[in-house]
């Protein structure tokens, strides 16, 4: 699958830094502070704001939403002042002690999420320590990932740090490898994720690999032996070795000029491949079923409210009146549930349309219909009506519910309601019909 090596700049690197850069197929970078003009035009950047320290921000984020908002005040300048970089990193490693903490940091995620996703700009959540968040395999008194579950999936990637010891054999299930765990976890409890960018790794006891008394070229074989165990953990992007330019607290764990020559060779010899990701990447594109759209319900809101799985609202509540023209949001083949179903019982009347995105078979959802009007096998384009919509069904008031599923986790229709593997949200799949 190629290499996953990338560069983690804790200051400006210098020219013969970017001159590797730019001269080896590298997919990522990472880069403290940025500003000016883009050194690596070939690069997705992730970047880190250092306007707040990891106190002042830690203290926001207790405020929940209301932080959110102050935290963005800061920092929102710089962001958009350099519109080159690919995705910006949240506040750096959030304290996740206790299910108050975590709780918080929930509403402090989703809240930035949708400020930076108004400006445009794509956002790395979690940014978690190394050992955090804590899993249920470890001390399950202590786990809240369910409480946490916004933090997963409403960015556009999860990031954690991931350090290991000096003998990277040690406890490498725990440190070095310890998202393998994670997302078998979030995987159990039915909660999506992000790829993952492991921006922030290599030696840490808890002094850097200098401390530790091993050679450059020893350290390389750690280094290269990492890079080799990730290639086939297709959820991981990249992940980036602390750290170049270092400040000399942190000289211990510098990646010299040679480490860095040589993480450059391996990337030449091992190009990157393109990106994946635990969820699909949202390439397809819908339309809204209702000519005015009028979104009263997103995806993921009030976890509370629903019971039957930890993400909260499994898709798009449009407000309408009973009887509102519903059309297709795609071209598919269509398939009316059974009112009388496992679907049927939340979403009463209800149908669903087969679509495809260049072999990959996915199902929409259009729940609490008065009416179907397309019968079982119709071929229809994006914007045929197919239905009316009602109050039918597990509901307070008139509206149309809409939600995305995929075959190759659930087979749609056919299977009874599985909240472990919905789509991303369907809001950024939308365009107007």
């Amino acid at each position: 699958m190629g290499s996953k090596f990338a560069l983690h700049h804790l200051g400006q690197p210098d020219e013969t830094t970017k001159f590797l850069e730019r001269r080896t197929p590298f997919v990522w970078r990472k880069q403290c502070a940025p500003g000016g003009d883009n050194p690596t035009p070939n690069i997705k950047t992730i970047g880190r704001s250092l306007k707040l320290t990891d106190g002042q921000a830690n203290a926001m984020i207790q405020k929940g939403a209301a932080g959110a908002e102050e935290w963005y005040n800061v920092v929102r300048g710089e962001m958009l002042a350099a519109p080159w970089v690919w995705c910006w990193e949240l506040a750096n490693e959030p304290p996740t002690k206790t299910r108050q903490q975590c709780l918080n940091l929930a509403l402090y995620t989703r809240r930035a999420v949708d400020l930076m996703h108004a400006d445009g700009l794509k956002v790395g959540t979690g940014v978690f320590s190394v050992g955090t968040p804590q899993l249920a395999a470890a001390n399950p008194a202590e786990c809240f990932l369910v409480e946490l579950g916004p933090v997963f999936y409403c960015g556009d990637y999860l990031i954690l740090h991931q350090y290991w010891l000096k003998d990277p054999r040690q406890e490498a299930e725990w440190r070095q490898f310890r998202h393998r765990r994670l997302l078998a976890e979030l995987r159990a409890l039915g909660i999506p994720c992000k790829p993952l960018l492991l921006t922030e790794a290599g030696m840490d006891m808890p002094g850097g690999w200098r401390d530790s008394g091993i050679s450059e070229p020893e350290y390389w074989a750690q280094l290269r032996d990492n890079d080799l165990a990730l290639e086939h953990d297709h959820e991981v992007l990249c992940w980036t070795p602390f750290t170049n330019q270092p400040t000399r607290d942190w000289e211990p764990f510098v990646i010299t000029a040679w480490l860095t020559a040589k993480i450059a060779e391996e990337v030449r010899a091992r190009p990157p491949q393109e990106e994946g990701g635990t969820m699909p990447q949202p390439t397809i594109v819908l339309v809204h079923p209702l000519r005015k759209p009028r979104i009263t319900q997103r995806f993921a809101e009030n976890p509370n409210t629903y019971g039957y799985g930890p993400a909260g609202h499994p898709g798009l509540d449009y407000g309408c009146p009973e009887g509102s023209v519903v059309r297709a949001p795609c071209a598919g083949e269509c398939y009316p549930g059974n009112p009388m179903g496992a679907y049927g019982k939340r979403y009463g009347e209800h149908l669903w349309i087969k679509g495809d995105d260049q072999g990959r078979t996915y199902w929409v959802i259009l729940a609490h219909l008065i009416r179907v009007l397309a019968d079982k096998g119709d071929h229809v384009e994006a914007g045929n009506i197919v239905a009316l919509s009602g109050n039918t069904g597990n509901s307070t008031a008139a509206h149309l519910h809409l939600g995305v599923e995929t075959l190759d986790q659930n087979p749609g229709f056919q299977d009874s309601h599985d909240m472990a593997y919905w789509w991303a949200n369907p809001q950024s799949f939308m365009q107007a019909s």
